[in-house]
């Protein structure tokens, strides 16, 4: 069977589907294309060297390559809709940012910051999820002790006279578990009788 050639055929260069003609690679079974990683670090991490050319002493290659990592996990995440760029990229940006903040002058160098910032970044994931009604998972509880804890060292260096978090927490957690057991025994008791 011969065919003759149409240069406006659109499909002149497409095998019969039949043929087993592979067309391409792809790391993915997605249909849709993806985003290129190469190209969007390449941008974060050149929009970055041109900050480093205009604030002094802001440097590039530590913490500002890992923050545009980090970015590109989390525009990745959010362009492809898929979950598995969502935690790597969490956990980059939260190591990385508080260097790149300090870098710049906009936080203070202080213990803590780094847990704060992944604390943060479980919490909002906990809130996205909730607001998606998928409950409350492990990332709330999680992202809330890591703030408390980042939360407490980073206050404890910038306000030396605030009290400690351990000072404060574990009263108050003796009261609760007191309060508890005093409500629980109060109740009568269904089933016991008299």
């Amino acid at each position: 069977m011969s065919q003759t050639f149409q240069p406006d055929d659109p499909n002149r260069f497409r095998p019969p589907a039949a043929s087993g003609f592979v067309r391409g690679w792809t790391w993915s079974q997605d249909p849709r294309p993806g985003l290129p990683w190469i190209g969007l670090v390449l941008v974060l991490f050149g929009a970055l060297l041109l900050v480093g050319e205009v604030v002094p002493g802001f440097h590039v290659a530590g913490p500002a390559l890992g923050v545009a990592a980090g970015l590109a996990f989390l525009v990745a995440w959010i362009s492809n809709r898929g979950r598995w760029g969502l935690y790597p990229g969490i956990f980059v940006l939260a190591i990385s940012l508080p260097g790149f903040l300090i870098d710049l002058g906009v936080l203070h160098d202080a213990p803590g910051w780094t847990t704060l910032f992944l604390g943060i970044g479980l919490v909002i994931v906990a809130i996205a999820r909730l607001a998606g009604h998928g409950g409350v998972g492990w990332q709330a509880i999680l992202g809330g002790l890591l703030v408390l804890g980042g939360g407490d060292d980073v206050a404890r260096t910038l306000a030396p006279n605030v009290p400690s978090l351990d000072a404060i927490v574990f009263p108050v957690l003796i009261l609760a578990v007191g309060l508890v057991i005093l409500v629980r025994s109060a109740r009568p008791r269904q089933g016991v009788r008299r």
